[in-house]
């Protein structure tokens, strides 16, 4: 995607194997290595996804492109 700059995108996350293709450490990769600045949505540090365990539950970050 061309022209991100000032774009903000919350995402949902969902546990790895959600419906067979959740996978949210290759969605934090593919966000950050097209630039953007992960944080949760209040601010914080996208933390312990290695804790993950509820299949169901979701996490909602914002993806960040600044402003040049």
């Amino acid at each position: 995607m061309q022209n991100r700059q000032g774009l903000v995108l919350i995402v949902e996350l969902h546990a790895l194997g959600f419906n067979d293709i959740g996978d949210p450490r290759e969605c934090l990769q593919v966000l950050r290595g097209g630039g953007a600045i992960v944080t949760d949505v209040g601010g914080g540090p996208v933390t312990a996804l290695d804790q993950w365990t509820d299949r169901i539950a979701t996490v909602q970050i914002e993806a960040r492109w600044p402003a040049v």
